[in-house]
């Protein structure tokens, strides 16, 4: 596997989980980090006391483009409506002169409401001098993509290397299976390959880049299995299957038609707060996949 692949599609996940986490202010950061790599000339604004921020997420002089950011906990018709027409008009008023265009930017990974999408269009159509666009997800993801990979890594964090994977032991599995086991929610084959697991990696929708995730975790999904054969508590393995099958059940309704991010959402939370280690990683890939392959999450 080229390692190039294999990081823009460890760095394609995480910015999708991260877009889908993050929410307000913090969503507005998250594009702030990402532009300020893209376009040096790109200048965030900062609310200033009853002033506020003058109906500008960011400004890019050359283009007079200003930004709004629109990440809310819910996706409603009538207060995107709102928000796009307050923010609009007031952008109008204080860039007067200034702004070129005006730019919507949002979480969600490309769909919109049908009448907000007819509302960004009559904006298009009453303002022909001004260019009016709406950034999703995907065209921020085609930005972050083009970074060189030292800004991708200080934007998204360190590549956790296939070849990592030999120095992660019993330990990082029993960390991060303590973690789960202390989780509070309502003996196996150790000699599976990437083969046996094919038909119901595609049942459930998992294809070639959850291929690349899982092939090198399988050594520590064999560890995982040695490691509960030999717990104390006989016990054990089924609170932490339990613990890992209500985690899926939470995801599957924020993922729902996006079952490999719903995948590698389930590895980050069993990582915990381990992320940049490379060790822990592998260990939570490894635990995921010993849990899949016995039909304990996921879609048997």
């Amino acid at each position: 596997m080229n390692p190039s692949d294999f990081d823009i599609h460890y760095h394609e996940k995480e910015f999708r989980l991260q877009c889908h986490e993050r929410k307000g202010a913090d969503f507005q950061r998250f594009f702030e980090d990402i532009m300020v790599r893209h376009d040096p000339t790109f200048t965030p604004v900062k609310t200033h006391g009853n002033q506020g921020d003058w109906k500008n997420d960011g400004w890019i002089p050359g283009s007079g483009t200003v930004f709004q950011c629109y990440s809310p906990e819910s996706t409603d018709a009538a207060k995107i409506i709102a928000k796009i027409n307050e923010d609009f008009v007031g952008a109008l008023t204080k860039w007067a002169g200034k702004m070129k265009a005006w730019t919507f930017v949002y979480s969600e990974h490309g769909k919109l409401p049908p009448m907000v999408v007819s509302l960004i269009e009559d904006l298009k159509v009453a303002h022909p001098a001004l260019t009016v666009d709406s950034w999703n997800r995907e065209r921020l993801w085609t930005i972050v993509r083009s970074l060189l990979p030292e800004a991708r890594n200080s934007l998204l964090g360190p590549i956790p290397r296939p070849g990592d994977v030999i120095s992660t032991t019993a330990e990082e599995i029993r960390v991060l299976l303590a973690f789960l086991a202390r989780t509070e929610h309502p003996a196996h084959d150790a000699g599976t390959s990437l083969l046996d697991l094919l038909p119901k990696l595609a049942h459930n929708h998992l294809g070639p880049d959850i291929h690349k995730l899982i092939e090198p975790g399988l050594l520590v999904a064999q560890t995982t299995a040695i490691y509960l054969a030999g717990h104390p508590d006989p016990g054990f393995s089924a609170i932490v299957s339990q613990s890992l099958a209500s985690r899926y059940q939470e995801l599957r309704g924020q993922f729902a038609d996006e079952p490999e991010q719903l995948f590698f959402a389930l590895i980050r939370w069993v990582q915990a707060g381990k992320p940049d280690d490379p060790r822990f990683f592998w260990a939570a890939v490894g635990i995921v996949s010993h849990y899949f392959e016995l039909c304990d999450i996921f879609e048997s």
